[in-house]
């Protein structure tokens, strides 16, 4: 009877930290959106939905992912490695993502892109002016930059 008392003891820190994690996943997506959103309201002129926001951010980086993966394959074996071109591509993957999602043309999908960018770096900012955002933030995203290269 010790036994089996024993072995829960070890499931479950791995059971806690795999719900804490799912739950920072969920946060960090819900905060991801906000700028999306915001930024979609300004394009759309007021149409677009805190839904669609998040279903962009679900959407975009795994199909931005799969293309600038595949666009450095073909690169690498067509041309000895044009990331830059991979990188173009799937960024344009990422703005039709924003197309589709928000019904939007080309440009304001192109406009919610980058301004989502600006105000996803206030949104940083401010997070991090009031204690609630870490500065490795910003290290560990350029490692994953460095990664995808």
């Amino acid at each position: 009877m010790l036994a089996p008392d024993f072995a829960l003891f070890f499931v479950y820190p791995s059971l806690l930290k795999l719900a804490k994690d799912l739950i920072g996943l969920l946060l960090l997506w819900i905060i991801v959106s906000i700028p999306v959103y915001l930024a979609a309201k300004v394009f759309t002129g007021g149409r677009a939905h805190f839904v669609q926001a998040l279903l962009a951010t679900l959407v975009g980086p795994i199909i931005f992912a799969l293309v600038l993966a595949l666009g450095y394959a073909i690169t690498s074996k067509v041309a000895g490695g044009l990331g830059i071109v991979a990188l173009f591509f799937a960024f344009l993957v990422w703005v039709w993502v924003f197309k589709a999602t928000f019904r939007t043309g080309w440009i304001q999908a192109f406009g919610i892109a980058i301004l989502s960018v600006i105000v996803g770096i206030i949104l940083i900012a401010i997070l991090e002016f009031v204690g609630l955002m870490f500065r490795n933030v910003l290290s560990s995203l350029s490692t994953l930059i460095i990664l995808l290269h």
